[in-house]
């Protein structure tokens, strides 16, 4: 029998050193492998264990920025965790499903560019379904049950609650 998704992470989280660093992960969105081990006092490969484990379990996600390794809970996005921008953006597609670029730029009082930019932003992070019509883009949230890393216009947010 297959153990539910609350099961693996109790499982994974009743380890003391893997809840210290979910704990500090939630408490700092972002962080990168150096400041973990410093903060949190632990050796090296104990910390690359751990994470390792965490990451494997979809506990957490890894972002690289460069040379550097980001740390982000699950339910916090790299592009939401990062100045609130991709927040901004899925506010605006969840009050109104299908908006446009265009309507979001408008909207937020922002340049096309920038509202491009972020949204592809978010779609690299699988938060959000781009339909790119001729020089339209519509923009949908995806569900997060169904969050993969190329996102399909069939996994689309269509309506709150229904797809």
């Amino acid at each position: 029998m297959r153990a539910s998704r609350e099961e693996l992470v109790d499982t994974v989280l009743d380890n003391e050193t893997r809840r210290r660093i979910y704990q500090h992960l939630l408490a700092n969105p972002g962080a990168h492998y150096r400041g973990i081990l410093r903060s949190l006092d632990l050796g090296n490969g104990t910390l690359m264990h751990h994470l390792r484990v965490m990451d494997m379990a979809r506990i957490i996600r890894v972002r690289r920025c460069g040379r550097r390794a980001l740390y982000y809970p699950i339910e916090i996005a790299p592009a939401v965790a990062d100045g609130g921008r991709g927040r901004e953006l899925m506010e605006a597609i969840a009050r109104a499903p299908g908006i446009s670029d265009r309507e979001i730029a408008v909207s937020a009082s922002r340049s096309l560019r920038w509202v491009r930019a972020n949204l592809a932003a978010l779609e690299e992070e699988s938060l959000v379904g781009i339909r790119r019509t001729g020089g339209l883009w519509r923009c949908y949230l995806l569900l997060p049950e169904r969050q993969t890393a190329t996102p399909c216009a069939d996994k689309m947010y269509h309506a709150v609650g229904s797809v």
